[in-house]
């Protein structure tokens, strides 16, 4: 294809060709260049459509823009069954003006109701911290087509934006029905169940994502909250191992360990955190004290001057400090 002449009447339609060859072989940016020659040539929709859609692929999102700008929505939409609205509204919130992308995604649903769209603008509205208008948006997705895939999580985010707690917490439900699988679910799941006041049931979600999750260190920090709460100290520590790097979960371990009355592991613990946590006030406040019944005076003082300079109208840590071991 690439001998024929620029002359010859199958030079458009080769051009097109090879932009589709070059864009299915990853070879995007020579495959812009082709509908480009292609575009000079010829004004036709579907040309100004396909250099638009590479514009977008490769996120060139204002020219994008200004080629879908150019074509009349419902023509485009007869011919390939795509909006230009919906994709006008996808380049400007990968721009960030989510306020354009809005507009256009309605203009877009009003014209013709697709799933993709609703998701789409649903999502973003609740990015916006429109909940309300999300959710009805949400709804509509849900009503239509409850067998989209994923929108249950989003969606109970923002029905719980509107202390929906309990309707969030069905839809999450609903939702690990199609997928028992799904980490966001089963923490979201968890979550809301304990909001709840079923702790029983936030626990025996948090352990279905400890076995399934790729990585469980949320899973474990919020286990051990939870574990903390109810003073089950021991399910604590059981859950201790070499390679947790969220300090957080460390820090509850030697909570559990302090209760356990194993000191030492505790303070071997607070040890590792020194640096991790030397802005937070109230590990720096456990630490002086635990530093203190092991008899590190000096250690002890040193963490007590840090936290003053974090809370310095603590009365308590003042006292601390000015007790006569000092």
């Amino acid at each position: 294809m690439d001998t024929i002449s620029p002359e010859s009447e199958a030079y458009l339609s080769a051009l097109l060709v090879m932009a589709d060859i070059y864009d299915m072989e990853g070879l995007t940016d020579v495959a812009r260049e082709k509908l480009l020659l292609a575009s000079e040539i010829s004004d036709e929709p579907l040309v100004v459509f396909g250099l638009a859609e590479i514009e977008l692929e490769l996120d060139n999102f204002n020219q994008a823009i200004k080629e879908y700008a150019k074509l009349d929505n419902r023509e485009i939409l007869e011919l390939t069954g795509i909006s230009t609205y919906q994709r006008i509204g996808r380049a400007y919130a990968s721009l960030g003006k989510f306020e354009a992308a809005i507009e256009f995604l309605e203009k877009a649903i009003e014209i013709e109701y697709d799933d993709g769209t609703i998701f789409e603008l649903a999502t973003i509205l609740y990015g916006q911290g429109e909940y309300q208008k999300a959710n009805v948006y949400f709804k509509q997705l849900d009503t239509m087509n409850p067998d989209f895939e994923g929108y249950e999580y989003v969606y109970a985010q923002s029905l719980h934006e509107e202390n929906k707690t309990e309707e969030a917490l069905r839809l999450v439900q609903k939702g690990l029905i199609k997928n028992e699988f799904d980490t966001n679910l089963l923490l979201a799941a968890s979550q809301l169940s304990y909001e709840l006041h079923d702790s029983k049931q936030a626990e025996s979600y948090l352990l279905k994502a400890k076995d399934v999750a790729v990585d469980d260190e949320d899973v474990l920090m919020r286990l051990t909250n939870l574990y903390l709460e109810e003073e089950r100290y021991e399910d604590v520590v059981a859950l201790s191992r070499d390679n947790i790097d969220n300090v957080l979960t460390k820090w509850n371990i030697a909570k559990a360990y302090q209760a356990l009355e194993a000191d030492k592991k505790a303070l071997k613990i607070y040890d590792e955190l020194a640096t991790d946590l030397a802005d937070n006030p109230e590990f720096l406040q456990d630490y002086a004290y635990i530093l203190r019944e092991f008899g590190q005076k000096e250690r002890a003082h040193q963490v007590a001057e840090r936290y003053l300079q974090l809370v310095p109208d603590d009365v308590n840590m003042v006292e601390f400090l000015n007790e006569n071991e000092f």
